[in-house]
């Protein structure tokens, strides 16, 4: 097997915002300016917390390397036909089944996002992963 140690980066997705619950300042706020400051923080914090949401952020930057200390990174600009060339250049990476993918939570964050990302952008994965903790090769 050959071992490729991957980590992603993201960003909120612009224009996603919409998609985003409406804040509501607590019912024991009673002065209008304090609401208002109350929600415009709240939208604030949903807004930078959209990096982390499967759902509303992109992918920015895909760092990869083998445990011979050759790292790689590809940075995607700011629209989709730069992420499109970043995702198929990670799943060309992964392409052969014998490819062991390590990295820091990514059952949990990396791999969901960019299955996500790649679905959304129409980009065919070039194999499956199986999410199980214990039993994979």
């Amino acid at each position: 097997m050959t071992p490729v140690v991957i980590d992603i980066e993201t960003a909120p997705n612009t224009g996603m915002e919409v998609y985003l619950p409406e804040p509501e300042a607590p019912s024991n706020y009673k002065d209008p300016e304090k609401i208002a400051a109350y929600i415009a923080a709240k939208k604030q914090t949903q807004v930078e917390g959209m990096a982390l949401d499967v759902d509303l952020c992109r992918v920015i930057a895909l760092g990869y390397g083998d445990l011979e200390d050759h790292p790689c990174v590809e940075v995607a600009n700011d629209d989709d036909a730069s992420e499109r060339s970043l995702l198929v250049s990670f799943w060309a990476l992964v392409e052969d089944p014998r490819t062991a993918i390590m990295g820091y939570n990514i059952l949990g964050f990396d791999l969901p996002i960019i299955a996500r990302r790649s679905m959304m952008l129409g980009i065919t994965p070039t194999r499956l992963f199986d999410a199980r903790k214990y039993g994979n090769p």
